[in-house]
């Protein structure tokens, strides 16, 4: 297993935003339940992007609590989200994505990978802790895990 750190805490006026979802197919409910979308699915709230072939949507009261993010072999399910608003997009892929939105926490299956802040991390499964600023991966195969980031540069006269 292998630990790196990213920012932490997405905007806060994402969750302000308004939710879109645009599929071929699905049964929803926003006021509590449990909604399924099929077929080149897309979920957008402010910064925050979805997109996957199937999205399980657990929600209560209004307010979405899981997103399950399932992709195909050659088409994986990706997040992406703006966490520092100094610092570009960052983005995850993988098979599977389940995302703990009150946890801010996910856990990435199959291929994964996330890359940001000038970091990139992948193997078999990724453990993203969005509030800690932490990603923890692993990988059954040995070197299944990489890591690669670009090391911060002093300032030109330092």
């Amino acid at each position: 297993a292998l630990g790196m750190a990213l920012p932490a805490l997405p905007l806060p006026e994402d969750s302000a935003q308004p939710i879109r979802i645009q599929a071929d197919e699905g049964s929803f409910h926003p006021q509590g339940g449990v909604s399924v979308l099929t077929g080149s699915v897309q979920l957008e709230q402010g910064t925050l992007r979805v997109e996957a072939h199937h999205v399980t949507i657990e929600s209560r009261e209004r307010r979405i609590e899981r997103i399950v993010a399932e992709g195909r072999p050659d088409n994986p399910a990706t997040f992406r989200q703006r966490i520092d608003p100094d610092e570009p997009v960052v983005s995850a892929k993988a098979q599977r994505i389940d995302y703990r939105v009150a946890e801010e926490r996910l856990r990435l299956s199959g291929d994964a990978q996330v890359v940001g802040n000038q970091r990139e991390v992948s193997g078999a499964e990724i453990v993203w802790d969005i509030k800690a600023g932490r990603v923890d991966a692993s990988s059954e195969k040995p070197g299944g895990v990489r890591l690669k980031w670009r090391p911060e540069q002093a300032p030109a006269g330092e």
